[in-house]
């Protein structure tokens, strides 16, 4: 996974850590939904001559947010992480299809008690929110291409 995102010093640890982390939960959560024979995270996992679908996402805004404001003023929004991913499923040169995906503090934990959590467990539902509605939308279609 790669970043484009302009982040301030204090926030390079956790973007690195959001960068390492958004590739296993996306891994898993497509695993979770059986699309998919076998989902690998490393291409070294990849068999010689096999064929994968591939994922290239790359972090284009992100924000680690602020306990304090999210303390004061968390419920109307402030203080709250920004995390928005592109990304694009190929078949060797061919696009499958691009997503983007844009998460600020989406769970009503972080909204109410943002202000006593981590950063890393607020992101880390952000995360799970982004993985989940687009392994929700790759099962739809894969359903849908199985009925015909």
């Amino acid at each position: 996974m790669t970043s484009t995102a302009k982040v301030h010093d204090d926030e390079q640890r956790l973007l690195d850590w959001t960068k390492q982390t958004f590739p296993g939960e996306l891994g898993s959560s497509i695993g979770r939904k059986g699309i998919f024979e076998k989902v690998v995270t490393n291409e070294t996992e990849i068999k010689p001559g096999g064929k994968a679908l591939k994922f290239e996402n790359t972090i284009i805004e992100y924000s680690k947010g602020g306990g304090a404001a999210r303390y004061f003023a968390g419920l109307y929004g402030a203080g709250q992480p920004v995390l928005r991913v592109q990304g694009k499923m190929t078949d060797g040169e061919k696009t499958v299809f691009t997503f983007e995906g844009r998460r600020s503090g989406t769970s009503a934990g972080s909204r109410m008690g943002g202000g006593y959590m981590k950063d890393e467990d607020i992101q880390i539902e952000d995360i799970r929110s982004v993985t989940l509605d687009l392994t929700d939308l790759m099962a739809a279609i894969a359903g849908k291409y199985a009925a015909k």
